[in-house]
């Protein structure tokens, strides 16, 4: 997102072809910004926590059951209510699992209502968004860029256009990757509250619905 909105991949490709040239579009700031999650839950929460230290103008939660709360965000708007919230919207976090609801929820219909120069960030699952609609709406440069950690196929064959395409950060699938010494020390001790909850009978903090998919 910060890389992004600074226009940093320009200046680095800029520097790397043996120019000193700043980019010269203007740049944004993640402060001030009117920030949309889709998604509210563990990965789109954790993300609220964070953000808040840039000073958002608006961090605003989509989720399927509105009448959830969730006082990370300023405010929770339900799916239903995804094209008013769109225009509105400076940056998209899409944090979304991989369900036949969430199936292309980010059309093409859809990724046009986003505000010109707006970015979007995806870390749930590449199925949610119409990939062809946005790689065009990146090469002909009405969005501000994309960073994808999920696409869809994974991985994409070699000459697949996702691989290929400016103004986008493409990682992966790493945005969860647990090999680091914090995340594995956090997974242990998650686990351990599991087990003893579950030898004593007690009922388990974070279960799945396998029918919801998440």
């Amino acid at each position: 997102m910060l890389l992004r909105r600074r226009r940093q991949p320009e200046n680095d490709a800029a520097l790397r072809a043996g120019g000193w040239k700043p980019e010269q579009k203007q740049i944004m700031t993640v402060s001030g910004s009117r920030i949309t999650v889709l998604g509210t839950g563990d990965l789109g929460s954790r993300f609220a926590e964070r953000i808040r230290a840039f000073h958002p103008k608006k961090l605003l939660g989509v989720r399927k059951n509105p009448e959830k709360e969730n006082p990370l965000f300023d405010e929770i708007r339900g799916i239903s209510e995804l094209e008013q919230v769109l225009p509105e919207t400076d940056i998209l976090v899409m944090c979304l699992p991989d369900t036949k609801e969430t199936a292309g929820l980010m059309s093409a219909e859809r990724i046009a209502l986003l505000p010109k120069e707006s970015c979007l960030i995806n870390v749930g699952r590449g199925t949610a968004v119409d990939q062809s609609a946005l790689l065009s709406a990146l090469s002909s440069g009405r969005l501000n860029g994309a960073a994808l950690d999920v696409v869809d196929p994974e991985p994409p064959a070699s000459d697949d256009p996702v691989r290929h395409t400016d103004s986008l950060i493409l990682t992966p699938h790493v945005a969860g990757n647990t090999n680091n010494r914090l995340s594995i020390d956090n997974l242990i001790d998650l686990f351990c509250a599991e087990f003893e909850r579950y030898v004593s009978g007690k009922p388990l903090l974070h279960r799945i619905d396998r029918k919801r998919g998440y």
